[in-house]
């Protein structure tokens, strides 16, 4: 039996290991010498981090004397009598060549393993293995199969670490942090780092200049801290590049600061206790989905902004966001698709889409809930011929804010939405290419101007409900203006719009409204020629019922004509009294009765205009019975208007005052009483 030896004692372990494995290489022995004082074997010619010599790319050429048997390695962590022999500290070795595979699974290992700027040249398996740390810093291998491995303390998978297979850490369970910054794994078209359901009570790192090229697989995983991939390339065009559904996140996310990802980002499902930061991220996968976040539960902010960019589709359908999205100096790039869908989304505070921000394709926000403001300031939608911002049934507990340089080619949609506050729609650029649908809408105040309204035809306002309308912007003719650029004719906007004149105190404007609604009605609905001349009768007589004064007008014309004609008459002879007695006197020498009443032309006049005055004239003079009635007209007349002034000519007049003065009045009496309005 061999004299017991201290751990600290180096030549106790290169003895033990000698009787078992035969000769070792230099390498080998310096990790023996090393092991049991927790130091580093440096294997290379140096510890320069720098040297090239110490480079794993070019371990093919290195010498044999750095060479370090795998199995050595799994001796000095399986068996009793070396691993006793092991500092706490682990195993540390720089800049060696592994050989062989290295086994580890279903080992429990007393303490790290660390591997600096080594080559492993077969894969690696830690199966279920259990570690107080593993670092392998700068150390390029094939594949690193990790499933259910269980490690106390971090990994450290970091600068230069390189993976040329697929490195699994499936079920992982990490006491610290996953470090993975300044690292590459290359497994193209296939996986090329698969950490599905791992947990990590720290961080995990794949930052600064990572890169992977291959799928990285993180759905399931639970991180305790964040997840961060800021300057970070994952690669792999035309299928999933980061696949993280499900992914629980008790901090934040971060995919920004020249972060790219070529091919789809997964994040479904994903819960995100902090905040989900893509600013300056570039995420490419043209005519597909970019950035998949649908049901997405974020407890603060989603920032897509300052140079984010998305050539694809990003999707938030569902998504639970407890503070704001933002979206300002962004890019989403899908032409003639969707760019930004987000239909049913909830935000806690504000969405803004706005200074810089550019959608080319149609950005979805279908039954969105936004319990802030939903801002488009200096923003531009582009889809042309096609919708540019879908938000139909959207609900906004603040605002809109469509302007200040707004620009929209495309058709905007708003069907449904309801604005707890006010929609602003002013300022905007390149209103002529603009299509908005209003249609069921409702905000509290409209606030708008002219040069933003869209061209005529591209309007629809048919539903769309408001309470007041900005300052400076309430005049009825510029207001009919607005609702004559509608697509097709609609009478709730004219109804609308006159409810809010009246309540604002303007009623001549509303009736100007209304009046204008019934007019383009009946052009609308008017069939055959007996309702278009209805139609044309009530517009001259009272203004379809808004403007029943308009009757008393034509009453007073009829008088004042009236009048001019029987005054001719009788001073022509062909007015007389009706009265027999006073008749005779009266056509011999223009005398009459003392007691008879003198002709008044206004009053004979008024009363065959207004049927229910009874003044007394109409009862006592007439035009003249005598069919033989020669005309007596003086110098000042015209002989040849005695025709007109004849009594057979003026009776006739008569018949027709009283007709026309029957009905005129009866059509100011309909429309004082509201028979025959609209409203």
């Amino acid at each position: 039996m061999p004299p017991k030896t201290s751990r600290a004692d180096p030549d106790a372990l290169v003895t033990l290991a000698g009787a078992h494995f035969g000769k070792l290489s230099a390498a080998e022995t310096k990790l023996l010498e090393a092991a049991p004082n927790g130091e580093l074997a440096v294997c290379g010619p140096s510890d320069n981090w720098d040297d090239l010599a110490n480079d794993p790319a070019k371990a093919s050429e290195w010498d044999a004397d750095r060479d370090i048997r795998a199995g050595l390695i799994r001796w000095l962590c399986v068996d009793a009598a070396a691993r006793e022999r092991v500092d706490p500290k682990g195993i540390h070795a720089f800049g060696a060549r592994i050989i062989e595979k290295l086994d580890l699974s279903y080992v429990a290992v007393p303490f790290g393993i660390a591997l600096q700027r080594c080559r492993l040249i077969e894969n690696a398996e830690f199966y279920s293995t259990d570690l107080v740390g593993v670092g392998l810093e700068g150390t390029w291998v094939r594949s690193l199969l990790a499933d259910s491995i269980r490690v106390k303390g971090s990994v450290f998978l970091y600068n230069g670490f390189r993976a040329e297979g697929e490195v699994r850490l499936r079920g992982a369970q990490v006491g610290g942090t996953l470090n993975c910054q300044k690292s590459v794994f290359t497994n193209p078209s296939k996986c090329a780092l698969n950490a599905e359901r791992m947990s990590v009570n720290g961080s995990v790192f794949l930052r600064n200049g990572f890169r992977a090229e291959g799928e990285v697989r993180l759905q399931g995983a639970q991180i305790a801290s964040n997840l961060e991939c800021d300057n970070a390339v994952f690669t792999n065009p035309s299928q999933v590049a980061l696949y993280a559904d499900g992914i629980n996140v008790k901090g934040s996310v971060f995919l920004r600061n020249g972060f790219r990802a070529e091919g789809e980002v997964r994040l479904l499902g994903a819960q995100i206790s902090s905040t989900l930061d893509c600013e300056n991220g570039v995420f490419t996968n043209p005519s597909e989905v970019a950035l998949h976040a649908d049901r997405i539960n974020v407890n603060g902010s989603v920032f897509l902004r300052n140079g984010f960019r998305a050539e694809g589709e990003v999707r938030l359908l569902g998504a639970q966001i407890s503070s704001n999205l933002e979206c300002d100096n962004a890019v989403f790039a899908n032409p003639s698709q969707v760019a930004l869908y987000a239909d049913g989304i909830n935000v806690k505070g504000s969405v803004f889409l706005r200074n810089g921000f550019r959608a080319e394709g149609e950005v979805r926000l279908l039954d969105a809930q936004i319990s802030g403001n939903l801002e488009c300031d200096n923003a531009v939608f582009t889809n042309p011929s096609q919708v540019a911002l879908y938000a139909d049934g959207i609900n906004v507990k603040g605002s809109i804010f469509l302007r200040k340089g707004f620009c929209a080619e495309g058709k905007i949609q708003l069907l449904a939405a309801h604005v707890e506050a006010d929609l602003h729609w002013w300022g905007t650029a390149n209103p002529d290419q603009a299509w908005a649908n209003l249609r069921s809408a409702s905000v509290r105040t409209l606030v708008d101007d002219i040069g933003s309204w869209p061209p005529a035809g591209r309007l629809v306002l048919e539903g769309f409900t408001y309470v007041h309308i900005s300052r400076g912007q309430k005049d009825a003719n510029k207001r009919l203006e607005w609702l004559g650029r509608q697509e097709s004719f609609a009478p709730q906007p004219y109804r609308q719009l006159a409810k809010v004149l009246r309540e604002d105190g303007d009623d001549a404007g509303a009736r100007r409204v209304l009046f204008e609604m019934e007019r383009l009605r009946r052009q609308k609905e008017d069939r055959g020629r007996l309702a278009r001349f209805w139609s044309a009768m009530l517009r001259l007589t009272i203004g379809f019922g808004y403007y029943p004064g308009r009757s008393l007008l034509w009453l007073l014309g009829l008088t004042v004509l009236s009048t001019i004609l029987t005054w001719g008459g009788y001073a022509v002879g062909s007015i007389a009294p009706a009265d027999k007695e006073a008749y005779g006197p009266f056509k011999h020498d223009s005398t009459l009765p003392p007691h008879y009443e003198r002709f008044y032309p206004p009053v004979y006049a008024l009363e065959h205009s207004f049927p229910l005055v009874k003044l007394g004239q109409a009862e006592r003079w007439q035009p003249d019975p005598n069919p033989l009635w020669q005309c007596s007209s003086p110098k000042h007349f015209a002989r040849r208007l005695c025709w007109v002034l004849s009594p057979e000519a003026l009776r006739e007049f008569r018949w027709g005052q009283i007709c026309f003065g029957w009905f005129f009045t009866t059509m100011f009496v309909a429309g004082v009483t509201g028979v025959v309005r609209k409203d």
